[in-house]
């Protein structure tokens, strides 16, 4: 492994848990802050927390999408055995954007 290939490592696996992360944690802050739409602006409370209700399914959908991808990925070379092939980069690039 060249050093430029343990840093995209590196760097693909932080931006997974970081992005993870995100995803997760933002669900409790959206919803969160419906206490303080109900204190700002109580007649259009019920249009906020619709909002918010919204907003957080959609997180947790990109949070469980962002899981589904990298399990593929994963599974998909340790199948084929080789990470630097052009069959294993079509594959991946099939899986991610085709399925």
């Amino acid at each position: 492994m060249t050093k430029e290939e343990y840093i995209n490592e590196k760097y693909e696996k932080y931006l997974y848990y970081w992005s993870n992360f995100t995803f997760g944690a933002s669900v409790p802050v959206v919803l969160s802050l419906t206490f303080l739409d109900y204190l700002a602006t109580p007649f259009n409370f019920l249009r906020f927390l619709v909002c918010r209700i919204i907003t957080s399914i959609c997180l947790i959908i990109l949070f469980l999408l962002n899981r589904r991808k990298v399990d593929r990925i994963a599974l998909l070379l340790s199948q084929s055995g080789s990470a630097v092939s052009a069959y294993t980069f079509i594959n991946i690039f099939a899986e991610i954007f085709l399925a």
